[in-house]
């Protein structure tokens, strides 16, 4: 698949990480506010990437649109690591009131965003595990283990059949 298939999303994401950038950051209690929505669907188009990539990374080239989507990453690194962090305390409840699809969209875009643009530049590579770590990965995982584990999840609303198989919170 060449770059034309992916130049949509790409226009997209440098599109939503400037208006996640404009977005007033409020943390209001549970209120999702516009800069936490932006993030949901930042991570969203990752995750449609993904699919449009058939899951191998290696189809994210270092060229022009990924320099420019990891100069807006850098410089909204920050507020990404809150959302991160914040995500699952807001989306994942135990009342099936929320979308199993979003959430495993999200967790999914994630994952596209920290596997696909490693090593594509040292500099990069530091600002991917400061994310990891800062916007605590690791904790939303957690959350998505014990909501799976204890049957909270509610069913999938969308197709499921191309999610890629090492992500466990869609299985």
């Amino acid at each position: 698949m060449g770059s034309d298939m992916n130049s949509g999303h790409w226009e997209v994401l440098s599109n939503l990480l400037a208006r996640f950038e404009r977005e007033p950051k409020q943390i209001i209690g549970r209120r999702t506010t516009s800069w936490f929505l932006v993030g949901e669907e930042i991570f969203k188009e990752f995750y449609k990437l993904g699919l449009t990539i058939e899951w191998q990374f290696s189809r994210i080239e270092s060229n022009y649109d990924v320099n420019h989507i990891c100069s807006q990453i850098q410089s909204n690194v920050g507020w990404l690591q809150s959302f991160i962090s914040l995500y699952p305390n807001l989306k994942l409840d135990f009342e099936f009131a929320c979308s199993s699809d979003d959430i495993c969209q999200v967790r999914s875009g994630i994952d596209v965003l920290l596997k696909g643009f490693a090593n594509l530049n040292e500099n990069f590579d530091s600002v991917l595990r400061e994310l990891t770590e800062e916007g605590d990965v690791e904790d939303f995982d957690r959350c998505l283990k014990i909501w799976i584990e204890t049957g909270h999840r509610p069913d999938f609303l969308g197709e499921t059949n191309n999610v890629f198989l090492e992500h466990w919170w869609w299985f």
